[in-house]
């Protein structure tokens, strides 16, 4: 399947108020939390042992109900703590894709999700939109036939619009992925906010996909000296050379962002 876009124009669109980007600090895993003014979206729920922090950070914003939780992919690090935030939280949709994994980790999430009967569990497919008031959600990819047998490269691959800002997250999808997008979706990918995929791995956030996004501000999602070297440096070094505001959870700790609909700034 492709998509090809010419021309692409990005209509002018005027909110009221403002939506928050939480990049909470989960260690070496990814959560993000977005607050508008009509509801919440959560972007992937951090790793197993995260799962406390995970939930005290969003008691202490007040955060009980979730309108969409989007699981990236079924990796530890990624859906460690989301059978707690169903347990724990009012979940009205899960959206994640087919693509299953072995462990007790996931057996937890799908045994969360059974018991939920408010939740409602949405199969990704591209070019699905939604909406939380007027923050409008696209998903970019996978439809289940792209589904490979690689969880990285089977993320859901998220477009956040508010007014005329956007932002991008990509889960852990490696370049191959990133290049697949440019031919799908082209002009669409341009986007304000990048949180940098794979914690920043040069695996992923390859120079053309930058390009492509052309980014003013990104955060990378990373733990504290974590094994892996995230982010790599040559990835630190491409975001300074193309002037790219960027953040780090391992460096900032938890990271907040304000979206007026027209610039996005660190809070």
């Amino acid at each position: 399947m492709s998509f090809v876009y010419e021309n692409y124009i990005r209509e002018p669109v005027t909110v009221e108020g403002e939506i928050n980007i939480h990049a909470i600090d989960v260690g070496q895993g990814d959560s993000t939390l977005i607050v508008a003014p009509e509801g919440n979206l959560l972007i992937d729920a951090g790793t197993n042992s995260s799962e406390d922090d995970l939930l005290e950070y969003l008691d202490y914003h007040g955060i009980d109900t979730i309108d969409y939780l989007i699981l990236t992919h079924p990796h530890e690090d990624h859906i460690g703590g989301a059978d707690a935030v169903v347990e724990n939280c009012s979940v009205k949709n899960v959206i994640m894709t087919s693509f299953a994994v072995t462990g007790r980790v996931y057996d937890d999430l799908l045994d969360a999700l059974d018991k939920s009967a408010e939740t409602s569990v949405i199969e990704c497919r591209a070019g699905a939109e939604y909406a939380v008031g007027e923050m409008k959600i696209k998903l970019l990819g996978p439809d289940p036939a792209e589904l490979g047998d690689d969880a990285n490269n089977s993320s859901i691959i998220t477009k956040i619009t508010y007014g005329e800002s956007s932002l991008l997250f990509t889960g852990d999808a490696e370049s191959s992925v990133e290049k697949r997008l440019i031919i799908q979706w082209g002009q669409q990918l341009d986007c304000d906010f990048l949180k940098m995929g794979h914690h920043g791995s040069s695996t992923s956030n390859c120079d053309e996909f930058i390009d492509a996004v052309s980014p003013y501000m990104s955060v990378v999602s990373c733990g504290k000296d974590n094994s892996y070297g995230h982010p790599h440096r040559e990835i630190v070094s491409m975001l300074k050379t193309r002037s790219i505001e960027y953040y780090r959870t391992d460096k900032d700790g938890s990271i907040v962002f304000i979206c007026d609909g027209e610039k996005i700034v660190k809070k």
